[in-house]
């Protein structure tokens, strides 16, 4: 779609956004959308999140339907220091957690997402990992252990698949298998090994 508009399976923004890492694809503000999308399929955003909130239910309303992409530049997006979206940790993006862990429910349940699902897998753990050490760099690790160990028994529970899956590299596979041990020693050795490298370069 690089020279002008085309139609697509509107999942396949899913699938752009996990293999790639890039998020415009699974978000409302840079769309137009027929209301009987929501209308008819039931759907209203989640008012109870602080992040993700405008992403989290397009896996709804994207299935069974197809979207058009331009390539023109129609929003400007402006970022003011010490909003929200620019924070280095604020808690409530703990929000994008709980998205990313109903994308992967959502596709889990349907037989034919098997790519969608495989991806799925391997963000999670990606964003659970390094909001982990996001947090520890920010001190507050702690105050929010109780969300995390909600967070590790999911990857406790995807972790066959992940350590299975084709998109991530043995470094990483074994970064998760020392997270599901002790994410605490996984992020010491991590904050260690990142001192003795920046001290190296240095």
């Amino acid at each position: 779609c690089a020279q002008g508009a085309c139609t697509i399976d509107a999942m396949t923004l899913f699938l752009d956004a996990f293999q790639t890492g890039g998020f415009y694809g699974p978000l409302s503000w840079n769309k137009l959308f027929d209301r009987r999308l929501f209308r008819d399929k039931g759907i209203r955003y989640d008012e109870t999140m602080f992040f993700g909130d405008d992403a989290s239910v397009l896996h709804r309303v994207f299935e069974g339907e197809r979207i058009t992409c331009l390539p023109d530049k129609l929003y400007h997006y402006r970022m003011r220091q010490g909003q929200m979206t620019g924070a280095v940790f604020d808690p409530r993006k703990m929000d994008d957690l709980r998205m990313y862990w109903d994308w992967l429910c959502y596709f889990a349940a349907r037989p034919r997402s098997g790519e969608l699902y495989a991806w799925a897998v391997v963000r999670y753990w990606q964003l659970s990992y390094l909001f982990w050490c996001l947090a520890g760099a920010a001190g507050n690790q702690k105050e929010l252990a109780p969300a995390f160990r909600a967070e590790k028994k999911h990857l406790n529970a995807i972790l066959p698949d992940l350590l299975n899956s084709p998109h991530l590299p043995t470094s990483q596979k074994l970064r998760a298998i020392s997270y599901a041990i002790s994410p605490s020693l996984t992020y010491t050795l991590a904050s260690a090994k990142g001192k003795i490298f920046g001290s190296e370069r240095g």
